[in-house]
């Protein structure tokens, strides 16, 4: 999706998600949110979290990088019988 995730905190990062431009659908968009939000919560306000909080984040991730790859596989697809 060529968004330098690993470079912007959340909030930029999720601002740029949500332009009227973005490729991720706004399910994906949701799920991405509020998975770095929980994962924000963790890392800096030092939220203890509880083993199922922990998998529901890897859930979340799972189903986002799923999710996605599947979609950029369709959109390959369509592009190439194009």
């Amino acid at each position: 999706y060529q968004v330098p995730a690993t470079e912007r905190p959340t909030p930029e990062f999720l601002k740029e998600i949500n332009r009227p431009n973005s490729q991720l659908s706004t399910d994906h968009r949701l799920l991405l949110a509020d998975f770095l939000s929980s994962a924000d919560m963790v890392k800096f306000a030092r939220m203890d979290a509880t083993v199922r909080q922990l998998e529901e984040s890897i859930d979340k991730a799972k189903e986002f990088v799923v999710e996605t790859s599947e979609a950029v596989r369709q959109a390959q697809k369509a592009e190439e019988s194009a």
